[in-house]
């Protein structure tokens, strides 16, 4: 561990190092927890698994899929508020390219009544992925499905 004051952090982090950096954790130590937080999702302990994901992102504000484990957490609590929030993030994180993340932002949001928001959301899904991706096409293709339903 680097052992710093408050305003040496500040410096670090500007210069780019991560929280993760600044605690002396690997990412070795930050996969076996990515690894804890996906067991304790899969038995159904959402909420040890929403506290290890936010520690999760705080240490490391750049991964994806810690963003994306807790979404799902949350999202299994019906926090779905703050689940679709999560969601965004892990989308724009992405470049705006994951079709997954916004997929389930769009499934949050439609769960709190907030249609619109939900429609905008599972539009923008065409316009997102990466070429000849296969998931980003089942994505773009569950989008346009429930967009149907929703439109009627």
């Amino acid at each position: 561990m680097i052992d710093v004051n408050f305003k040496e952090v500040i410096a670090l982090l500007n210069k780019g190092y991560s929280l993760a950096d600044i605690a002396g954790l690997t990412s070795e130590h930050l996969e076996a927890l990515y690894a804890l937080a996906y067991q304790y999702y899969q038995v159904g302990s959402y909420t040890e698994a929403k506290n290890i994901f936010s520690a999760l992102c705080l240490y490391d504000c750049h991964e994806i899929k810690f963003f994306m484990g807790l979404g799902a957490s949350l999202q299994a609590l019906g926090e779905y508020q703050k689940a679709a929030d999560t969601y965004s993030v892990a989308c724009t994180l992405s470049g705006l390219v994951d079709t997954k993340s916004m997929y389930f932002a769009a499934i949050c949001l439609l769960k709190i009544n907030k249609k619109d928001e939900a429609i905008a959301a599972l539009e923008a899904i065409a316009h997102m992925g990466q070429e000849h991706n296969a998931q980003d096409e089942q994505y773009k293709l569950k989008a346009l499905n429930l967009l149907s339903v929703i439109k009627g």
